[in-house]
């Protein structure tokens, strides 16, 4: 699940200085909310007079527009000559989480919650990067704290139930969403939070209703455009457009390496590969994940382009060389290309590394079949087998019996075969083959019968020529 968080700075304040030309341009400024503006003009009022609460407003500005080297040397300054002053820590620990030096962040956090313990933001903060790093045990502790405080908070019972959906603690996230939008019923994040709940547990009707909700209060926002797109992806096979238009209105308001993915894989889905290639590049564009570039790799493999395939599944290995899905998809991507020889070599490294995956041994035992080692592809379906009723494996195992003339084992692998999955159809027209051989035309009339109400055009041909009514 991802959550959208928000950092709450001190609200900006006009001054009402009064006294010369740039202060006044500066007051307009940030009234407008001109943050680029306002630090042009601050940074001319400031080297004409060195004030307190000009410096203060202008570090936020700073913080507006980004600029948080700047706003940290401010805020540093202002700190040193304000020491207790709760408001001034809370802001520098911002500063230090924008720049994702969360253990200082925490350090200014704290210090803001000791001088001031009703401080409307400090622990609520913490909260924040104890949530962010996944330690929720810690970030629960924080925030009860803090809503002990403030208990009619919307937003701090919003994050709450973040926590305790990313923690699997599901019913307590429910009643913590459900609490804050008693409390504020324009609650946004509650929305989009309780949508994620709703998301998660595969009830996207209800899903799709709160994050409407949360859009018809923010139309703009475009973590939750994006999450809209994401119900709608997982709905159904006929919501795949609705789901690449809510991706495409999520960007043009806000760039975003996730929803570019998803916008990649909904290409995919609707056989857009070229388009799907398109997006996956702007993804890795903002941000470079293992899972990007397998993804990437996935694309290029459909798209019959090897090397490109191969370079970029080594570029998700390089990044994350632990996970053994990346190491499976290269060998993957070897088998579709018919490279045989690499795929299995690497094949019997990751059995080396995991006897445990029916996978690993179902694609080998493929590969073997394709080079005509039947003997050892029906041992590596048998393992397969063992670890998992794998229906392709005992359907494939059947197969290879069928070109040995051992109908009996044969029989034995597609019996099982469809008392794993009965639509199998091909088992049934196979289970018919082998009672041919046998000369029981009751059997072979029996079994074609059923692979034609399953929709097997050419069994039910066989039936009107060869078993009558």
């Amino acid at each position: 699940m991802r959550t959208l968080l928000a950092f709450t700075l001190l609200l900006l304040t006009t001054i009402a200085f009064g006294q010369n030309d740039c202060e006044k341009k500066f007051d307009n400024a940030v009234e407008k909310e001109d943050y680029a503006a306002a630090v042009k003009v601050g940074e001319n009022c400031q080297a004409i007079k060195d004030d307190v609460e000009l410096t203060e407003i202008l570090a936020a500005c700073y913080i507006h527009t980004e600029q948080y080297e700047k706003a940290k040397d401010l805020y540093q300054k202002l700190v040193q000559e304000n020491p207790e002053d709760a408001d001034i820590n809370n802001e520098l620990g911002v500063v230090y989480h924008r720049l994702n030096d969360f253990e200082s962040a925490i350090k200014y956090y704290r210090k803001a919650a000791e001088i001031d313990p009703k401080n409307e933001f400090a622990l609520f903060n913490v909260a924040i990067i104890e949530y962010e790093e996944e330690d929720f045990e810690a970030a629960l502790k924080d925030l009860n704290d803090f809503i002990n405080v403030h208990p009619n908070d919307a937003d701090a019972f919003a994050l709450l139930g973040d926590i305790y959906q990313s923690d699997s603690s599901y019913q307590l996230a429910l009643n913590a969403y459900n609490n804050s939008l008693k409390l504020d019923p324009k609650c946004v994040k509650a929305f989009s939070g309780r949508a994620d709940y709703y998301y998660n547990q595969d009830l996207y009707e209800f899903a799709l209703a709160d994050i409407n909700e949360a859009l018809n209060l923010d139309p703009k926002d475009a973590y939750n455009l994006s999450t809209k797109g994401d119900i709608y992806f997982l709905m159904d096979d006929d919501h795949f457009k609705e789901a690449e238009k809510w991706y495409l209105k999520s960007l043009e308001i806000e760039e975003s390496a996730y929803t570019y993915f998803q916008l990649a894989s909904v290409y995919d889905y609707m056989d857009k590969i070229p388009d799907a290639v398109l997006a996956m590049k702007k993804s890795l564009a903002l941000e470079k994940t293992a899972d990007q570039y397998a993804e990437m790799a996935y694309f290029y493999s459909l798209n019959g382009e090897f090397e490109n395939a191969l370079k970029n599944i080594n570029s998700a290995i390089d990044l994350d060389d632990e996970d053994l899905y990346f190491l499976y998809s290269k060998a993957g991507i070897y088998s579709d290309f018919e490279k045989y020889d690499q795929a299995l070599e690497l094949f019997n490294e990751l059995i080396e590394l995991d006897d445990s995956s029916p996978e690993y041994y179902f694609e080998r035992a493929w590969i073997y079949d394709e080079i005509g080692d039947n003997d050892k592809a029906l041992k590596d379906y048998q393992n397969c087998c063992l670890l998992e009723d794998n229906t392709d494996a005992y359907y494939n195992k059947g197969c290879i019996y069928i070109d040995r003339k051992d109908y009996e084992a044969a029989l034995v692998a597609f019996k099982k075969t469809i008392e794993i999955d009965p639509d199998y159809v091909d088992a049934y027209t196979n289970i018919a083959v082998c009672y041919f051989q046998q000369d029981d035309m009751y059997e072979v009339c029996k079994h074609m019968r059923i692979a034609a109400r399953l929709g097997d055009v050419d069994a039910e041909k066989y039936i009107k020529d060869n078993c009558g009514r």
